[in-house]
């Protein structure tokens, strides 16, 4: 790949990743995952992404969605509040009660 094409993805990935963010604090909740599902495509381990993508399901009470997202956010971030905070909500949303205090005791260690 030339320089150029790599600068051109590059800038279309953050371009994604602001119109996504966007999208959520406007909570054009339709649009925002569409642009979330992109940028997880080309970096499926961001941790904002994931954490904010868990969010929105949430937000839509697609709940079951979350978990998955939330679970991984919280594998690559375990000490990252706003991470735990995301991944506990899953958990109780799903009727996850046990997992989400283990979560948390794990956290106030």
């Amino acid at each position: 790949e030339s320089e150029l094409t790599k600068q051109k993805q590059g800038d279309t990935y953050g371009i994604q990743l602001y119109l996504a963010n966007l999208y959520l604090e406007m909570l054009n909740l339709d649009n925002a995952e569409q642009y979330f599902h992109m940028v997880l495509a080309q970096k499926p381990d961001n941790v904002m992404v994931l954490n904010n993508l868990a969010w929105l399901y949430l937000q839509k009470s697609d709940n079951s969605k979350a978990i998955p997202l939330a679970k991984r956010a919280f594998e690559l971030a375990p000490k990252d509040k706003n991470i735990i905070d995301t991944y506990v909500k899953a958990l109780l949303k799903n009727g996850y009660k046990k997992e989400a205090n283990e979560v948390l005791n794990s956290f106030s260690k």
